[in-house]
């Protein structure tokens, strides 16, 4: 305890958002388990892995246009 007579620790919110966040973590897993499962089942191993590879290269083709736009004060 301290000295107000609070007890000292994380408390209830901490652990609320700890647990909400592992519940979120564990739903967004499960997520991509399934999307690749079906990835697989539809188009075979390689063709779910040149999907994804597809996607991430978009991803990061956007993620770099923007923070070049950025460097450049275009914006």
């Amino acid at each position: 305890m301290d000295e107000t007579g609070r007890e000292q620790g994380l408390g209830f919110g901490f652990w609320a958002r700890f647990a909400g966040g592992v519940l979120l973590v564990g739903i967004g897993v499960w997520l991509l388990f399934f999307f690749i499962s079906r990835a697989i089942y539809a188009w075979g191993l390689l063709g779910m892995f040149v999907v994804i590879a597809a996607v991430c290269l978009g991803i990061g083709w956007f993620a770099d246009r923007r923070e070049a736009q950025k460097r450049a004060g275009i914006e």
